[in-house]
């Protein structure tokens, strides 16, 4: 079922590159641009969840330090690195999360069992590949939340394509629509093409569900 989710998905990103001639006077930088925002601001209460997800015997102080050195030393590396190194920020930042392990370590909240007892190494399982030719009533329950998720997604690909133009030049220019479309057009396949082999479609990642009728 999620495979066949995916490739109609896909469809949805296909033919919005196709229709972005049009679009682009409705799907303006300001818009794709809030629309990636408010993706970052709707997850922020599953971070700040995330933040007291320790050991009850942690203190209390353990969540919002761990945090608040991890954001410090991330903020200070990207306004810090400049000329070539900012083709090379994302890497360095991995010293923001060196120093909430630091003070992960410091609060005793770091659980080194699970670190040893863990496969760092192994082939995954294969799951069964098939489509559904045939969905069921779970398809179509699904079948509209997934089709406005795809619908933002292609539209924070415009976004990401705008902004890769202009971190890419050093002068200011025009926008390349046309490469805008071809990369949300790209991810569009690429998504219909991955389809069958998406985490959704491991059998330990799926759970029983009920649609109500």
């Amino acid at each position: 079922m999620f495979a066949t989710l995916m490739v109609v998905c896909s469809l949805i990103q296909v033919a919005l590159a196709w229709w972005l001639p049009i679009l682009r006077r409705i799907i303006t930088p300001v818009v794709s641009g809030t629309v990636t925002i408010l993706i970052a601001v709707s997850v922020l209460p599953i971070a700040f969840d995330t933040i007291q997800d320790l050991p009850s015997n942690a203190p209390s102080m353990a969540g919002p330090a761990i945090a608040g050195m991890t954001l410090l030393v991330s903020v200070i590396v990207t306004l810090r690195v400049s000329g070539r190194w900012r083709l090379v920020a994302p890497f360095i930042s991995i010293l923001s999360i060196l120093a909430g392990c630091a003070v992960a370590v410091a609060f005793g909240v770091v659980e080194t069992d699970r670190i040893a007892k863990a496969s760092w190494f192994g082939i995954p399982e294969m799951p069964a590949l098939s489509f559904e030719l045939t969905p069921g009533k779970e398809f179509w329950a699904l079948l509209p939340s997934f089709e406005i998720l795809t619908l933002v997604l292609g539209i924070k690909t415009i976004s990401d394509g705008v902004v890769i133009q202009q971190g890419s030049r050093q002068l200011p220019r025009a926008i390349d629509f046309r490469r805008v479309q071809g990369m949300v057009s790209v991810n569009g396949i690429g998504l219909g093409c991955c389809s069958p082999a998406s985490p959704a479609r491991c059998p330990q990642w799926q759970t029983p569900h009920t649609v109500s009728t």
